[in-house]
């Protein structure tokens, strides 16, 4: 449940990449892949939107609900184990796919405002890692094959790729935001020290930027202001931690702010217009996940609630929180859409997905109501 962000309209386009050099403590193959229910799935896409909708991957469909009413108004089926959800500001709903025996042909389908048939569909797309969709304005991103690919308005073919410039290592996540900001992760696997990078790209893909993590970075965010957030693991052996370092737009570094409870392998994060970060903590033993939110600028939480079996998390420009939960670990059982109102700790139920199924929910996105039923 992390997330990509939907910028605002914003000359030029900068694209930070994430560098990281090991797998962390306790870390199981790629980053990202730990079963949704334990670490959580990606948010995908928050847009400004005065009458908002959350889109919900689930099974073989996926559902839009009024965020106001949690009433259903749109529904797309015979999608294939839908797992990631991108919007652009258009309205335009992008959906990974992946079909076969194991799940491994995986492909993106594309629908238009209102649309219940695919306008696009781009076949054998290699993705990997968290996060592997973003969108602006027609223009898809996704991670693929160790690098971030581009398809154009239309196209079914990459026009361009950035990979990372070490060629032994390969992004394994990003997230499209602000001032058309684009943040990934990269990594080169076992057996080299944790260092990780974070790198910023102009529109053309040429480096802006780069700077040292000092951390296993496992995901990113990019606030209203274009400061950038890396989540990941801190720390040398036995004494590793979770944290999320600041950085400025020029990669200058902030702070960072040492996340409590034992260190895992993704680290869920998200930010606002105002530059408040948001953070799903799980439980040190027992006991529910906690959403925490912390000011600009401050390395303690001005706010926690505490949810149960969290599976997927959006949060809008304005900080209004949408989460889907589980009030039983695994699956939907039942699972429900909830919201909390930006500087709120009270959880507003919107609507039951499903139930009894064992089904998780995979992603959410934010779009807009009239995008959605036009």
């Amino acid at each position: 449940m992390s997330k990509l962000l939907l910028s605002l309209a914003t000359p030029g386009l900068a694209i930070i990449a994430l560098v990281q050099c090991s797998p962390g403590p306790g870390a199981q193959g790629t980053i990202g892949y730990a079963p949704v229910s334990a670490a959580v799935a990606s948010m995908a896409v928050r847009a400004r939107a005065r009458e908002p909708v959350v889109y919900a991957a689930y099974h073989d469909s996926v559902v839009a609900y009024s965020a106001a009413s949690g009433t259903i108004v749109r529904t797309l089926t015979g999608l294939s184990n839908p797992s990631a959800l991108a919007v652009d500001r258009d309205g335009s709903l992008y959906v990974l796919n992946s079909a076969g025996q194991r799940k491994v042909r995986r492909f993106v389908t594309e629908f238009a405002p209102g649309a219940s048939t695919p306008e696009r569909t781009i076949a054998n797309v290699a993705n990997s890692g968290a996060n592997p969709l973003a969108a602006r304005a027609g223009t898809l991103y996704v991670l693929e094959n160790g690098g971030i690919s581009e398809y154009g308005p239309g196209e079914t073919s990459i026009g361009k790729t950035l990979h990372p410039e070490d060629r032994f290592a390969w992004y394994d996540g990003f997230a499209l935001g602000p001032s058309n900001a684009l943040a990934a992760s990269e990594w080169k696997g076992q057996g080299s020290p944790i260092a990780g990078f974070v790198a910023k790209y102009g529109r053309a893909g040429h480096l802006l930027h780069r700077s040292t993590t000092g951390a296993e970075p496992t995901s990113v965010a990019i606030d209203g202001g274009g400061d950038i957030f890396v989540a990941g693991t801190v720390g040398a052996r036995g004494s590793y931690s979770n944290a999320v370092i600041e950085y400025s737009p020029a990669l200058a570094k902030l702070h960072a702010i040492v996340l409590p409870g034992p260190p895992r392998d993704f680290v869920n994060i998200a930010t606002d217009d105002a530059g408040r970060l948001y953070v799903l903590l799980p439980p040190a033993r027992s006991g529910p996940w906690a959403l925490a939110v912390y000011a600009p600028g401050s390395t303690e939480p001005t706010l926690s609630v505490a949810v149960r079996d969290p599976q997927a998390m959006a949060v809008d420009l304005a900080g209004d929180v949408f989460l889907i939960h589980s009030t039983a670990e695994g699956g939907c059982s039942p699972c429900t859409l909830a919201e909390i109102a930006s500087g709120s700790s009270t959880m507003r139920t919107l609507a039951t997905i499903r139930s009894g199924d064992g089904f998780p929910v995979t992603a959410i996105a934010l779009g807009s109501l009239q995008a959605a039923t036009e």
